[in-house]
């Protein structure tokens, strides 16, 4: 994962990779920024890449798997929601 985060969002992809999305970054003691990043998770590869960013940082959001593939995003911030479309 290229960010350490907390609060991040996560779900299996129909392909087998996971979607990592959101959450908050520790710039210091008390100092957390939150994320608008996503990654994908290879189990394959047991790797990381980065894939498309959300509008607005979130953290502690929910992501849901789609009947058509996509993920739904939402909570965690001031979007009411979005969509991811691998």
């Amino acid at each position: 994962m290229s960010v350490a985060r907390q609060g991040a969002t996560a779900a299996l992809l129909n392909d087998g990779r996971v979607l990592v999305a959101g959450g908050s970054v520790n710039l210091a003691a008390t100092n957390f920024q939150d994320l608008a990043s996503a990654e994908i998770y290879d189990p394959k590869t047991r790797k990381f890449s980065a894939t498309g960013s959300m509008s607005e940082p979130l953290n502690g959001a929910t992501a849901t798997l789609l009947k058509d593939g996509r993920v739904l995003i939402a909570g965690g911030g001031a979007p009411p929601a979005e969509l991811y479309r691998p």
